[in-house]
């Protein structure tokens, strides 16, 4: 057999989605994918099934962490995907782009590390050693070798963009993100969108704007794309602070609309302020604020969570009072809560 024949061959007798096989499908039920490949980048290569081989694992390279800068799925998340895939089979196969002798994974990264370590655990079983992950009641019916191959979609002739945007569909698709992935996935896509915008006479990208394209996508709206999009301008520090869930997007948009020095002086000096008081602070953010507006504003809103401002209203006239006492402050909240709530029943 050729060394192409055996590193590849055609997989006429499988078909994905209810799978089918001429044999016991060594693969799984992908509990990484949170649901079917929907973005137009995965659309096309699954709707061709033509275009799905066997491929030998041994032939496959991780895309670069540049391209793919998602963690690999590790301890127990890892450990779950590789049962259920060993006991339901390959419910999707891996994307890989071919590029002359280079097999290059786009999706399916932790599939195909999960392959590699049923084939371990397998051979391990074989030798005589225990295995906590796989039970084994008939030793015949090991079979390593198994795992020497993966189904696989096989995409040529596409660029490195349209590359890099198969793995940030992929993983967007496949797993829940945190914030500072999902910020990094919206602007990688963003810009690979608006590149090809530019590069392309093609009509569908006619009167229509970039963030309504990502948008369209990752079934987000357009004002969530714009917010994350700017915060490629935000302060690093603050940047962390969203990251950790103690800004909220929308917060963090506005602040990346400050200046540069305006957003380093709120980070060294009023960072605490800002989380404590967030809806006073949206509401009086604007880009064209300097370092002094900053401390007036930060003033006024110390100011007005120190004191309370209370208005009567008697015999026809209304009188103002001005509460400092935090105990008493208190007090009259209460008595304000259990007043609303008496009204409500």
């Amino acid at each position: 057999m050729s060394k192409a024949k055996k590193m590849m061959d055609i997989g006429s007798k499988m078909s994905f989605g209810n799978i089918s096989a001429d044999r016991r499908a060594p693969g799984g039920a992908d509990s990484e994918t949170r649901g079917s490949y929907s973005l137009s980048s995965l659309k096309d290569a699954e709707e061709k099934p033509e275009q799905i081989v066997r491929i030998d694992i041994s032939y496959l390279e991780m895309a670069p962490d540049e391209w793919n800068f998602y963690p690999k799925l590790e301890g127990e998340e890892f450990l779950k995907l590789v049962k259920s895939i060993y006991e339901h089979g390959l419910l999707h196969p891996v994307v890989i782009r071919k590029q002359g002798e280079r097999h290059v994974i786009l999706s399916g990264h932790n599939r195909v590390r999960a392959f590699m370590h049923i084939k371990n655990e397998l051979e391990e079983i074989r030798n005589g050693r225990n295995s906590g992950l796989l039970e084994m009641r008939d030793d015949s019916a090991i079979d390593p070798s198994e795992y020497d191959q993966i189904m696989a979609v096989i995409k040529e002739g596409i660029t490195d963009d349209e590359a890099r945007e198969i793995i940030i569909d992929a993983n967007y698709v496949q797993r829940q993100l945190g914030q500072k992935l999902m910020t990094r996935s919206i602007i990688e896509k963003y810009r690979i969108i608006q590149q090809r915008r530019k590069n392309a006479d093609d009509e569908k990208y006619k009167n229509i704007k970039t963030r309504e394209i990502v948008a369209r996508e990752f079934k987000l709206s357009g004002r969530h794309i714009d917010r994350y999009k700017k915060l490629e301008s935000l302060d690093s520090r603050m940047l962390d602070e969203f990251y950790e869930g103690r800004l909220s997007l929308e917060l963090a948009a506005k602040l990346a609309g400050l200046r540069p020095e305006v957003q380093s002086y709120i980070s060294g000096r009023y960072l605490k302020e800002v989380e404590k008081y967030p809806a006073r602070t949206l509401a009086s953010l604007k880009p064209s604020l300097c370092k002094s507006d900053i401390d007036r504003i930060m003033r006024d809103i110390r100011y007005d969570s120190d004191h309370m401002k209370i208005s009567v209203r008697e015999d026809g006239r209304s009188r103002s009072f001005t509460v400092e006492d935090p105990e008493l402050m208190e007090k009259i909240k209460q008595l304000l809560i259990e007043h609303a709530n008496d009204n409500i029943e």
